[in-house]
């Protein structure tokens, strides 16, 4: 079995294959693992850059330790499946979660966002550290902020990952510390994204568009 360095815990361990969008959610969204799963990247602008094409069964990410995946991963998991499950695709069954229930959601959201970006081509936009830091914590980071919204459009799974556009008279590596990545499964859309200096600069990430969107964490 192969070593790797995890991306999470560091330590030097045989690796699992994490799917990144987990078996379990292909087969309750598609009914299958076989179907072909296109990513999206963007630039700052919007402007695509390029497209990962995987079947669902592929789409793996492998520089996992076992102990991770099958445990706090898998823990995670379990805790999301029902919450999921029970969301009625209108905004009142987001209003109606608890903390801890927005909480779970948001941490599974975190996750999967940071494993898609550590998984794809894109450039790498999520900062090591908080791969470390989830694992540490099991917590979002500093300035993380995640919202849901109900999409209506032919895609059933789906993800695209970008940075923030905005201008800057302050120091301009805050530019490459930034990201949004957005994951679709079936008509919910999960954006998660992360803006080091927000709170310095007195600045947020705009949501609630149209009334459509609803802030989790």
């Amino acid at each position: 079995m192969s070593i790797i360095e995890c991306v999470f815990c560091k330590e030097l361990k045989p690796k699992s294959k994490e799917h990144i969008i987990p078996i379990w959610l292909q087969k309750k969204i598609i009914g299958n693992v076989n179907w072909n799963y296109e990513g999206t990247h963007r630039s700052s602008l919007l402007i695509e850059l390029s497209k990962r094409k995987h079947t669902g069964d592929s789409l793996v990410f492998g520089k996992v330790y076992n102990n991770c995946n099958n445990g706090w991963m898998s823990k995670l998991e379990t805790d999301f499946i029902p919450l999921f499950s029970n969301l009625n695709y209108d905004n009142s069954s987001i209003l109606r979660l608890s903390k801890i229930e927005r909480f779970i959601i948001s941490l599974w959201c975190f996750k999967t966002a940071i494993v898609i970006n550590a998984g794809s081509n894109y450039r790498k936009i999520v900062p090591n550290e908080q791969f470390e830091f989830i694992y540490k914590y099991k917590n979002l980071p500093k300035n993380v902020k995640v919202d849901v919204s109900f999409v209506d459009n032919n895609h059933k799974i789906f993800w695209q990952q970008t940075q923030i556009m905005f201008h800057l008279r302050e120091n301009s590596n805050q530019l490459n510390r930034n990201y949004v990545i957005t994951t679709q499964l079936d008509s919910l859309a999960f954006r998660v994204s992360w803006l080091e200096s927000a709170k310095e600069n007195d600045r947020d990430i705009k949501f609630n568009e149209n009334g459509k969107t609803l802030r989790i964490w």
